[in-house]
């Protein structure tokens, strides 16, 4: 095993990705539905959108686009720019989204602001009304240190809660590639989450694992390769106007469907102990460990209650104009040359 395995946070390997998103993205959007039970709400997606104060027609770059979901998404709000997902695992262009509409205000809003108020607006009820086509996406075999685009392609390039399957020995040619495809004056755009998000989750988890006859290993802490703190040390070294916004919400676990989605999410990770608990095991463990914490914290307080930690980097080397009022904050530290 070499040294880059050794060491690599939980996500980095062929087996990993092969589990977690060959057969679809199934197991890693029971991890990420828990996010629909933030008090306040926040929609990461739209939150950037909204934030970057986007003409519609900047030619973006998704890498670990997945399915291209993080694309269609923008694909709905009527967004006229060429649209590139990368991804290392093609099989999961299969399972990509079907078109559904989201929030339109900020494509209205983002539209109204660069066309005028009446010429926005209808172009924007246009775009709303008519289904996009999908063809408009390329999905494309790659990788965040080998990006098919050209030179100075990408208005925006953005990595959504991805960057921490890459080993850290490979972040800086990343960062190298991601500036090699940005134009000069491009947008970054980086989402990931905290040490402490989903800290009772984390806790189960490693309950689980010593609930078990046999000596068991928790799984590694997914987002430890490029979680926020990091992400507020590295960025500027690499970027000279570097923006952050904290998602700071409880997960709240107050009905039968919540505690269903909570479990799944626990059970998403079953494959990551070490060694590998069967199913009948782990699912005794569920109902020993976890099922009597959640069952007290409802009958006591109505509900149970988890930590969300999520954030939002939007990285330039020339001035970012954000959409004001604008919740992100300047992240300042020494810039390191690539």
């Amino acid at each position: 095993m070499s040294s880059e395995q050794e060491h690599a946070p939980r996500g980095e390997s062929a087996g990993y990705f092969t589990e977690q998103y060959g057969e679809g993205p199934k197991k890693v959007l029971d991890r990420f539905r828990l996010y629909e039970f933030a008090e306040p709400a926040v929609d990461i997606e739209a939150k950037v959108f909204e934030s970057l104060d986007l003409t519609s027609a900047e030619s973006w770059v998704d890498v670990g686009t997945s399915d291209g979901h993080f694309l269609h998404m923008l694909l709905s709000c009527g967004h006229r720019g060429e649209l590139i997902g990368i991804e290392p695992n093609t099989a999961q262009f299969n399972y990509a989204p079907r078109w559904e509409p989201i929030n339109p205000d900020p494509v209205r809003a983002a539209l109204e602001r660069a066309l005028g108020h009446e010429h926005g607006l209808a172009l924007a009820d246009e775009f709303l009304a008519a289904k996009p086509d999908t063809d408009k996406i390329k999905l494309l075999k790659g990788t965040a240190n080998v990006i098919p685009a050209e030179d100075d392609y990408a208005d925006v390039l953005s990595v959504m809660f991805m960057l921490y399957h890459l080993p850290e020995s490979k972040q800086s040619q990343a960062f190298a590639e991601f500036k090699r495809v940005l134009k000069p004056n491009g947008r970054f755009v980086l989402a990931t989450s905290g040490t402490d998000n989903k800290v009772r989750h984390r806790m189960l988890e490693q309950q689980i694992a010593n609930n078990f006859d046999q000596k068991t290993t928790a799984p590694k802490l997914m987002n430890a390769g490029f979680n926020t703190e990091r992400a507020e040390a590295e960025l500027p070294k690499y970027f000279s106007h570097v923006y952050a916004y904290k998602q700071d919400s409880k997960m709240v676990i107050d009905d039968d469907d919540r505690v269903d989605a909570y479990l799944d999410s626990l059970r998403s990770l079953r494959d990551q102990f070490d060694p590998v608990p069967d199913e009948f095991t782990f699912e005794d463990a569920l109902v020993d460990v976890v099922l009597p914490q959640i069952e007290h914290d409802m009958g006591k307080y109505g509900r149970f209650i988890d930590l969300i930690r999520r954030s939002i980097f939007i990285c330039s080397d020339s001035q970012v104009l954000l959409h004001e009022p604008s919740d992100f904050v300047p992240v300042t530290a020494q810039k390191h040359p690539l």
